[in-house]
């Protein structure tokens, strides 16, 4: 193609399609996207598909059973959680730039792939999205909360009332990669609170946040709405980290198109 076409065909795209000029994930020229992603990228992010664990939300290999071996006898302040992608490196490059490069326009294509699994999953009848939040001293450091981004977009998509702000996060932690179950649940007691009760009473409530490891974060925040009188609380995240993910291979570029619809 000459060159003079291209350069017109990208400076028409920039002006009538300004989120799906490049891939989000490889930066390649785009003219058909609705996730911001290539169809090599798309095809390298690993959907969660299939049978999953109905308290953490990763993959089932077992047949006669709807809890994973590591739910297995355990409780949950929410009653289950389910995720977009495994923690593959493609998810976890979207979401470092999204939290720490300043890229906040990930986000919005993030929240269109979690509305999208939210339109298929077994979760039903929640009334409003809460985001776990960020602290003070980290939303100054970025200049914003990621997951108040993704929770304000997943609301649009939706229609479901966003009461993020109804949740603040009033200690700050360290660094948690590191931490185990135990030192997570430990590190996090006390650092979330419910601003307005009155908000989430009655409520059933989907929490939203960016990856599952332990599940600790989200079982506290859970925890806070139900004392504050939500009537129950459910999960979602973008990835999920667990061992002996499923690599891209046969099969899958169909399980991902089937469940974009694109």
């Amino acid at each position: 193609m000459n060159n003079d076409i291209k350069l017109w065909l990208r400076l028409t795209a920039n002006f009538w399609f300004p989120r799906g000029v490049t891939c989000v994930g490889c930066g390649e020229d785009i003219f058909e996207a609705p996730y911001g992603l290539c169809e090599s990228c798309l095809n390298a992010l690993e959907l969660i598909r299939g049978r999953v664990c109905r308290r953490c939300g990763r993959p089932l290999h077992e047949t006669s059973t709807t809890l994973c071996y590591a739910c297995f006898g355990k409780r949950t302040s929410f009653r289950g959680n389910v995720a977009v992608a495994a923690y593959s490196p493609l998810a976890q490059q979207l979401i470092f730039r999204f939290k720490y490069k300043d890229h906040r326009y990930i986000g919005y294509h993030l929240a269109q792939m979690m509305a999208a699994l939210l339109r298929t999953t077994w979760i039903s009848d929640v009334d409003c999205i809460v985001a776990v939040p960020s602290s003070r001293r980290r939303i100054r450091q970025r200049g914003y909360c990621q997951m108040a981004l993704i929770a304000a977009s997943l609301s649009e998509m939706t229609g479901l009332d966003n009461l993020s702000k109804a949740l603040v996060r009033i200690k700050d932690t360290p660094r948690m990669k590191k931490l185990n179950r135990e030192n997570r649940s430990q590190a996090l007691k006390g650092c979330f609170s419910v601003k307005w009760p009155l908000e989430v009473t009655g409520r059933s409530v989907l929490l939203i946040d960016d990856i599952m490891t332990t599940g600790s974060t989200l079982e506290v925040c859970a925890q806070s709405l139900l004392e504050a009188g939500a009537s129950e609380v459910w999960t979602m995240t973008f990835a999920t980290v667990y061992d002996n993910q499923p690599s891209a291979g046969k099969g899958v570029r169909y399980r991902i198109r089937r469940f974009l619809n694109c």
